[in-house]
């Protein structure tokens, strides 16, 4: 025990974290969420520099380990596990037995850590719509220091040397009622202190992925279970305001169009033309001036004469008749053409959450074999890589028109093939590095392989020609 105080005092205020998460392969998607939505988060300003439960002071954010991408700090795992403030351990149906969770609460315990161990219980992905509700029936798969608390579908508060959990079960909670809590934990406070700390609980990304899913399928729910919320002030009721206002000013408006409507309109004069136009002659001017001079006579000739009874019969100007208005040159009056209306295709949100889904498994799988090839274990590697070539093939057949979806499966191809070409095994490496340039060729033969696709069809031609011939 004092070998382990004496650990936790010589290492390196830089070196520690506020909360590392103890999980199983399994369940990595979890430590991505938690890494996501904490790691960096910002501590209230209140408590800045102020001690925390064991006297260690607030930081000004939020550290989160591991971060799955990360190969050194999975392997300073255990490391940090020593000097962290907070151990959130991630219970689901696959990690419920396993012994490294065991382990890593013992390891947590024996530094004084017992009154700062949460339980997150998980049932599938988060905010996955295919993971299933939480039942009673999950008292069977709970480990054994959380079965004595779990009753009527939910678990009894316990003491303080116990662990706190946070119950993540779909049907439950939801992610935005697991983040306060997980927040209020680490701070050490109460949720319903989180308000008054100035702490604006958010929705988080994928859930609100999953509620755009569900409004636009808009499938009703029979007997829906409610929901526990938090207690949240009612709001305050809109103001009312008068309508008289609007209502006189609406009278006043259908006032002045009665007015306008009869109103004397001012007496119009017909537009009159002199009976005769000149013939133009050989000395007359060109047509061009005979057009101004008759648009002159026209202006004169609708001033009215002085008397019409003095007026000599010759002066008398007759009206002619108006010719009919010429319809419109279609080219002169054409209005510009609308522009053509595309569809554009909307994909359906299930496929999108799938393909969602499916590409950030494949990206842990291959985060997972790469920290498998830093740690010298080739074999897992293969393993692991041949897992998330058949989650990219997943993709690929959902993604109708994605072509880097193809792209990324043949690089996939390409790189397990390089793996089993440095363990010695030529023949399986051929068979990735063809897989990997028949999917391309297919690619090609449509008409739609990309730059990327075409240099990439290229190494894996030349990784053929460079094995040793069987």
């Amino acid at each position: 025990m004092e070998s382990a105080v004496a650990a936790v005092t010589a290492a390196p205020e830089a070196s520690r974290c506020w909360a590392v998460v103890s999980f199983i392969f399994e369940d990595a998607c979890w430590c991505d969420w938690l890494y996501r939505e904490f790691d960096g988060e910002r501590v209230p300003r209140t408590l800045h520099g102020k001690p925390s439960r064991d006297g260690l002071p607030y930081p000004e954010r939020f550290s989160v380990s591991p971060d799955p991408a990360d190969p050194l700090q999975l392997e300073n795992y255990f490391e940090t596990l020593q000097t962290a403030q907070h151990l959130i351990i991630v219970v689901s149906p696959s990690s419920a037995r396993a012994d490294v969770i065991q382990e890593h609460m013992r390891m947590f315990k024996a530094k004084g850590g017992e009154e700062r161990i949460v339980a997150l219980v998980v049932k599938g992905e988060p905010a996955s719509p295919s993971a299933e509700p939480g039942v009673e029936n999950d008292r069977e798969w709970l480990p054994k220091w959380l079965q004595w608390r779990f009753e009527n579908n939910a678990f009894a508060t316990a003491g303080r040397d116990e662990p706190l959990v946070v119950d993540a079960r779909l049907g439950v909670s939801s992610l935005a009622e697991v983040r306060a809590r997980l927040f209020a934990a680490m701070l050490e406070v109460e949720v319903a202190q989180l308000a008054g700390l100035g702490v604006v609980i958010r929705a988080s990304p994928s859930e609100r992925v999953l509620h755009g899913t569900q409004q636009h399928m808009a499938m009703p729910q029979p007997n829906p279970t409610p929901m526990p919320r938090f207690a949240v002030a009612a709001p305050e009721p809109a103001p009312q305001y008068s309508r008289w206002p609007v209502a006189l000013c609406g009278i006043a408006a259908l006032a002045a169009l009665g007015c306008l409507a009869f109103w004397p309109a001012p007496a119009s004069r017909p537009l009159q033309l002199p009976a005769s136009l000149p013939v133009p002659s050989p000395q007359s001017p060109a047509p061009e001036a005979v057009a101004v001079a008759v648009e002159k006579t026209a202006v004169v000739a609708v001033a009215p004469p002085a008397s019409a009874e003095t007026a000599a019969p010759s002066e008398k100007i007759e009206s002619a008749p108006q010719p009919a208005p010429s319809e419109p040159s279609p080219a002169a009056h054409s209005e510009p053409a609308a522009p053509p209306q595309v569809d554009i295709p909307i994909e359906d949100p299930v496929i999108t959450q799938k393909r969602s889904e499916l590409t950030s498994k494949r990206n842990r799988l291959i985060r997972l074999a790469e920290n498998k090839l830093v740690a010298n274990d080739y074999s897992e590697a293969l393993d692991v890589f041949e897992l998330a070539i058949e989650s990219a093939k997943e993709i690929v057949r959902i993604s109708a028109n994605d072509h880097s979806s193809v792209v990324e499966l043949a690089i996939l191809y390409r790189r397990l093939g390089a793996l089993a070409s440095n363990v010695n095994s030529s023949a399986e490496a051929r068979g990735h590095f063809q897989s990997g340039r028949k999917t391309l060729q297919a690619l090609r033969a449509s008409g739609h392989l990309p730059k990327e696709g075409a240099k990439v069809l290229a190494e894996l031609e030349t990784a053929i020609q460079r094995l040793p011939k069987d």
